[in-house]
């Protein structure tokens, strides 16, 4: 919003679950202009892009507002991709909970795009660049009840030197068989699973394995 003339962001909360979240500007937008920024929102949460938190020292936050002590609170960057970073302070419990609360928003829209594909009768591939079990399981449980037989999902997380996890779900015959094809693209895949869930990790990513397993997903 802050592309558009006299509509800079003054302020901006985000309240207890289920409640709504709110920006103060200086003016109310136009129709036309609230039509470019949804669509620009729903362009930037299609990308799916990593979100993710840096702690960087004290002493680069001289710009921070005058009600921000940082003696009293934690200060950090939330970082959205290229799109955007923002210097925020919190106390630890609020910080942790308000991370949890995005994680979960992200998931429930990733989980949405899931269900659409498998509902053609396709399998879906979910990529999270920052590594961990968090979000896969999150999105893991949303889809579960649309999993039809012959289709799989495979979640994978991590990139490069820094590793990651693959998981498949779907029904039990549909699992093991992807199982075998993924770890015939993934040389360094080790895991294993019984039913409707394998999951496995990969100490490294090759060049070109996350690319290469997307391609075998969506075929």
């Amino acid at each position: 919003m802050d592309r558009f003339d006299n509509l800079e962001t003054l302020g901006w909360g985000m309240g207890a679950e289920n409640d709504m979240n709110y920006v103060d500007l200086p003016r109310k937008p136009s129709e036309k202009e609230m039509q470019s920024i949804q669509e620009k929102c729903n362009d930037a949460i299609r990308q799916n892009m990593d979100i993710t938190v840096q702690y960087p020292d004290g002493g680069k936050f001289d710009t921070l507002p005058d009600d921000y002590d940082k003696e009293k609170g934690v200060v950090r960057v939330i970082k959205m991709g290229d799109l955007d970073a923002n210097a925020l302070k919190e106390a630890n419990t609020e910080l942790k909970r308000k991370e949890t609360r995005l994680l979960t928003d992200i998931a429930r829209y990733e989980a949405d795009r899931v269900k659409a594909v498998l509902s053609t009768g396709k399998n879906a591939f979910v990529y999270r660049a920052v590594p961990g079990l968090d979000f896969i399981n999150m999105v893991a449980t949303q889809v579960k009840e649309a999993l039809k037989e012959g289709v799989v999902v495979v979640l994978a997380s991590g990139e490069g030197t820094k590793g990651g996890q693959v998981v498949i779900i779907g029904h039990k015959d549909s699992v093991e068989s992807f199982a075998t094809k993924v770890k015939e693209v993934l040389s360094g895949l080790k895991g294993g699973g019984r039913g409707e869930r394998w999951q496995g990790k990969m100490t490294e990513w090759g060049k070109g394995e996350l690319k290469a397993l997307e391609k075998l997903v969506e075929a």
